[in-house]
């Protein structure tokens, strides 16, 4: 499951540092044991940016994949970096509870298309089976011109 959004108005083809931070909703608990893997510590919460333009496509064996390298569940790729999973501590029954997730010590660097457009993306990478319900209240990104300005 993923979010994106386009950001205009960049320097073209200038490379961007990009720090992430979040607060989602979830009501699953930490450790936990589901179908495939736990229902919290096997959804991993990744963010990051691309210069194209994150997409749903599919590949030689019919399965559903992203058209960039978000990594695989808990590793990060060349656009995304693993921020945490979705296991809350302090959740014990039905309730969501917010948690804070963040990209620090975690650098990612991207670079822009030729007319200064970034693909944000946040979104989950899972291996847990079962049904995921998660609400994201705040998404905050801010990209910092490598090199200057």
């Amino acid at each position: 499951m993923f979010l994106t959004g386009r950001v205009d108005g960049l320097q073209p083809d200038a490379a961007y540092t990009v720090e992430v931070s979040l607060d989602l909703a979830t009501n699953v608990g930490a450790g936990l044991i589901g179908i495939g893997g736990s229902p919290g510590e096997s959804v991993f919460v990744k963010a990051g940016a691309s210069d194209v333009e994150p997409a749903t496509v599919v590949d030689s064996i019919g399965h559903l994949r992203m058209n960039i390298d978000k990594g695989n569940q808990s590793q990060g790729g060349e656009a995304m970096v693993v921020m945490g999973n979705v296991a809350h501590p302090d959740v014990t029954g039905p309730e969501f509870r917010i948690k804070t997730l963040g990209n620090e010590g975690q650098a990612l660097t991207v670079e822009t298309d030729g007319e200064g457009r970034l693909w944000l993306i946040v979104g989950t990478d899972s291996g847990f089976e079962g049904r995921t319900t998660l609400y994201y209240d705040r998404i905050a990104y801010r990209l910092l011109l490598v090199g200057g300005g």
